[in-house]
């Protein structure tokens, strides 16, 4: 039996594309809920420290002083006002990498579906199979609502300062208003997911009909 080695390549190209498909709302699942796992571990151990601190104040004896005014002063008072601006310090740091987190992956779905377009055309070029289908199928989803609200809240993000800009407003009335501030919390993140791993999933299916195995 003589095997076709252009069209297994070929064969063999499309399967892994449609494998590709079918794993990234998996992995965009998992690295979510691993970002925000790290985030409450961070929480969870600052509250840890919090605690053993305390702890440990109790078995220290309590030595009274007098500040410069003659005033009575406790040295537990000292390490408690130290301690609590040092966690509530940690606790800003950890505040501000959890909003640093939610734009980063709002953007990562964002540069996940917009590079696959280019990614899988490379693909498909490689293996001499024409493009202009699948650049039909990645303009139907890309002009769907759901898929636009991931793009221009991602734009707002990184070029607005998280200010919603006119076509946002316009686009989604009854959830923002223009140049009112978005609310980037986890909630809109996994929202966005949602939405992202849908249209993947349309992708893959669209892409399948587009192109089946001979």
């Amino acid at each position: 039996m003589t095997i076709d080695f252009t069209q297994f390549i070929k064969n063999n190209t499309l399967l892994l594309i449609r494998i590709q498909l079918e794993e990234l709302p998996m992995k965009l699942d998992n690295l979510t809920k691993k970002a925000y796992y790290y985030i409450k571990n961070d929480f969870s151990l600052l509250k840890q420290q919090q605690k053993d601190f305390y702890n440990r104040l109790k078995d220290i004896p309590e030595i009274i002083g007098y500040d410069e005014n003659g005033d009575e002063i406790s040295n537990h008072d000292w390490l408690n006002s130290q301690a609590e601006d040092n966690f509530i310090n940690d606790a800003e740091i950890i505040e501000y990498f959890e909003t640093s987190i939610h734009s980063m992956l709002i953007n990562f779905y964002y540069e996940t579906y917009t590079n696959l377009k280019k990614q899988i055309k490379d693909q498909l070029k490689n293996i001499d199979i024409e493009t202009n289908s699948l650049s039909l199928i990645f303009d139907e989803i890309y002009n769907t609502l759901e898929i636009q609200k991931v793009n221009l809240i991602n734009n707002c993000i990184k070029h607005n300062n998280c200010i919603a800009d006119k076509k946002l407003a316009n686009k989604f009335p009854t959830e923002f208003k223009e140049n009112a501030q978005i609310t980037i919390n986890k909630a809109l993140v996994y929202s966005l997911l949602q939405i992202t791993k849908q249209s993947l999933n349309q992708l893959k299916i669209k892409f399948i009909e587009k192109y089946p195995e001979k």
